[in-house]
């Protein structure tokens, strides 16, 4: 009985020991197919360029030290993101199922292909590329020299499938980060801006605190605009794309960069000519008209007498008609006097958005034409900065804009008891 048992138990053994191996072999085998199921890899990074081959057309592609550039048959910026998608999708699309080679390959869309991608600076075989599947869940590809069918799976072949030279353009107007910009130039205004840590100014033709809102505006349809197309051997000097001397000119400055941009006469359809200064051919672009965008000095102004926040004040006095108001601010609810009286902070900030904020209507150079009958000084948190005003008859004048006088909209707050 006991050898009986001894015998079972030994079968058993030998039987789970095969079992075990088994799955291992099974494990070993779909390692080996998934290995096989993938696509070349490659260093993304170690990509210098790459062409891209179509039944009309080669397009050829570098990287260059400032980003992806189209070197033929145009010389023009390349989408960066279009760029990136194309070479993560030649890596990383799913091989979900391998045919057998078959005479016809045209049934594929691969004789020729449709397209065929070739990266440059890696050594992978280039891809040629057909139709999509009749489940539309893939595409038919081939690694060229290799016999087997491919169907790389969707979504993530999606930049493969749909491999367009014309879509790696870049179609942004504006190729500077907006928030490195330091200084703007517009022509023929003759208007010049720079951003400082308190917000933009304009800085000729005359110093002026530059409107936040108009400044948006301006850089909303410039980063808003969308190229929708190209004129690659247009003339910009034909007078019919309006690109000449007289088009407006804004020039947008980074640290280590500038771009200058031209708006032309209308397309049609909503879109513009335009020229984007390191992009040698003319672009159609969807973008407001020149005259909707703010350019001028009394488009850019800002109009509140000063740019001062009145949150950052921490000191005033305020002078008018023989009464005297002065207050230090002791926290965020209350002021004090300088007769030693607590006052609502609410209060303080109705009256400094009344004289820091009043609405100009007009400016000229000058003074005043008469002594003031109103004068406020102020002291602020930043770093202890001091300014003043003078108001008379209806005009006024900020100190950190000497030689020149403000008409206001309104009259002036009284004196607070």
């Amino acid at each position: 009985m006991i050898r009986r048992i001894a015998i079972a138990l030994a079968a058993v053994s030998v039987l789970v020991g095969a079992l075990v191996m088994l799955r291992q072999k099974d494990e070993s085998t779909a390692r080996a197919r998934r290995t096989e199921a993938r696509l070349p890899t490659f260093d993304d990074r170690q990509v210098t360029g790459l062409v891209l081959e179509t039944r009309t057309a080669t397009w050829r592609l570098v990287r260059t030290p400032s980003g992806w550039r189209i070197a033929v048959p145009v010389d023009d910026v390349a989408g960066p993101l279009a760029v990136e998608a194309l070479i993560a999708a030649a890596r990383r699309a799913p091989i979900v199922q391998t045919l057998e080679a078959r005479d016809d390959l045209s049934s594929y869309g691969l004789a020729p292909p449709l397209a065929r991608l070739t990266l440059l600076g890696v050594t992978t075989p280039s891809l040629e590329l057909g139709r999509i599947a009749p489940t539309g869940e893939a595409v038919f590809a081939r690694l060229a020299g290799r016999p087997e069918v491919l169907l790389l799976g969707l979504p993530d072949a999606r930049p493969l499938a749909e491999a367009d030279p014309a879509a790696l353009r870049d179609r942004s107007l504006v190729d500077l980060a907006r928030s490195e910009l330091v200084g703007l130039a517009i022509a023929p205004s003759g208007v010049q801006l720079t951003r400082t840590a308190a917000g933009w100014w304009i800085t000729a033709p005359r110093r002026f605190p530059a409107s936040a809102a108009g400044v948006d505006k301006l850089l909303g349809a410039l980063y808003g605009a969308r190229v929708t197309g190209w004129d690659d051997l247009g003339d910009p000097s034909d007078t019919k794309y309006g690109l000449g001397a007289s088009a407006p000119r804004i020039t947008l400055r980074v640290p280590d960069a500038a771009r200058t941009i031209a708006l032309g006469a209308e397309a049609g359809n909503g879109n513009r000519f335009a020229l984007c200064e390191g992009r040698k051919t003319i672009l159609l672009v969807e973008a407001p008209p020149p005259s909707s965008i703010p350019s001028d000095l009394k488009e850019l102004r800002e109009t509140r007498l000063t740019d001062v926040n009145r949150y950052d004040v921490k000191r005033l006095v305020y002078a008018s008609g023989g009464a005297r108001f002065a207050a230090t601010r002791k926290d965020e609810a209350s002021w004090i006097t300088d007769a030693g009286d607590a006052i609502a902070a609410d209060r303080v900030a109705t009256l400094l958005v009344a004289l820091l904020g009043a609405e100009t209507v007009s400016w000229s150079d000058g003074k005043l034409m008469a002594p003031p009958t109103a004068t406020l000084s102020y002291e602020t948190d930043d770093g202890g900065a001091a300014g003043s005003l003078g108001f008379a008859g209806g005009s006024a004048t900020w100190d950190a804009l000497p030689g020149v006088v403000f008409r206001l909209a309104s009259t002036l707050p009284p004196v607070p008891n």
